[in-house]
């Protein structure tokens, strides 16, 4: 039994290790493109209160259209409690077992509060 529990601890760790080797070798490599990539000079950013009314308008028309989008793609989002709804009516035996399921669900994430 011991032996078992020192075969899975070994793996535990050396895919622990793995991971991180990982993580530093993408570090690393980050690092080496943004070495070779930075621009030698400085970058020119505009300080708002030079900005002229054209740049000013340009980007309330970037705003609106952001928000337009986002507007659209939320409206197909649908937040319902129930896939049932469209298609048929839902028995009593599911209703209780998802309002049970509600229930624990409730519970589980007030225990979850209390232990943070």
């Amino acid at each position: 039994m011991d032996h078992n529990l020192f075969a899975s601890l070994r793996v535990s760790g050396i895919g622990m290790g793995l991971v991180f080797l990982g993580i530093i070798v993408l570090w690393g490599l980050m690092e080496l493109v943004l070495k070779f990539n930075t621009n030698r000079e400085p970058s020119r950013t505009m300080a708002p209160e030079k900005a002229s009314s054209a740049d000013m308008q340009d980007a309330k028309r970037k705003a609106v259209a952001v928000a337009v989008i986002t507007a659209f793609a939320l409206q197909n989002t649908a937040f319902t409690a129930s896939t049932h709804k469209n298609r048929e009516a839902i028995t009593a035996w599911q209703a209780a077992h998802r309002s049970h399921q509600i229930r624990t669900a409730i519970m589980l994430n007030n225990r979850r509060r209390k232990d943070h």
